[in-house]
């Protein structure tokens, strides 16, 4: 039985029966001394879902032939979470163009691509947020492109408010003018914000540096 910790082989010595618990605490006690986070479990082949680890608790670790752990550094996951969350920010966007440039009036129409593209665009806020934090940037204080993200974010919530109220009213047309003119110019902004968080912990690391 080998346990392979980001491909090395010599960190973990199983001596007779051990719980699969024991060698997890020990991983998340080494991870959290080391500011890094477990990317991928990987046991005999077979992916585990973070949700699926606990059912292995119990198991001793004998019962396998080979355990594979990657981690990852905390900033470097920030990272990844921003490129995911641009890339979610551009599916968003490319509903709402798909829906506007095929000219629909149709009420069920716009409600499934503004409802689709809210619930990416809110999905990548919270990687946005997250990522910040972890990397020490409080994007809420930033500047870029004449836009004071700060109250950027204010026209994101008064934008949602009208969309709300259009919808309500099954104003197809007014939607599809706030889509166009107001939805899309916000969403592209948060591409923009993306960019400069990443561009201010460049700078910040070379201060330190």
């Amino acid at each position: 039985m080998r346990i392979l910790l980001d491909g090395r082989d010599d960190i973990f010595v199983v001596d007779g029966p051990t719980k699969f618990e024991e060698l997890w605490d020990e991983i998340l006690d080494l991870c959290s001394q080391s500011n890094r986070a477990i990317e991928r479990l990987v046991i005999d082949g077979e992916e585990i879902m973070p949700d699926q680890v606990e059912g292995f608790y119990d198991r001793d670790l004998n019962e396998f032939s080979i355990i594979e752990i990657e981690t990852c550094g905390e900033q470097e996951s920030a990272l990844e979470d921003l490129v995911e969350a641009n890339s979610t920010i551009l599916d968003a966007i490319d509903v709402v163009k798909h829906f506007l440039e095929g000219g629909s009036l149709d009420y069920n129409d716009v409600v499934m691509s503004v409802i689709n593209a809210m619930n990416s665009w809110e999905k990548a806020c919270r990687k946005i947020d997250l990522a910040s934090k972890t990397l020490g940037v409080d994007y809420t204080r930033l500047k870029f492109a004449n836009t004071d993200f700060s109250s950027q974010h204010q026209e994101s919530i008064v934008l949602i408010n009208k969309l709300t109220l259009s919808l309500s009213n099954k104003d197809v047309v007014s939607i599809r003018d706030i889509l166009e003119y107001e939805f899309l110019p916000q969403l592209q902004s948060y591409t923009e914000l993306i960019k400069e968080i990443v561009n201010q912990k460049a700078k910040e690391d070379s201060q330190e540096g």
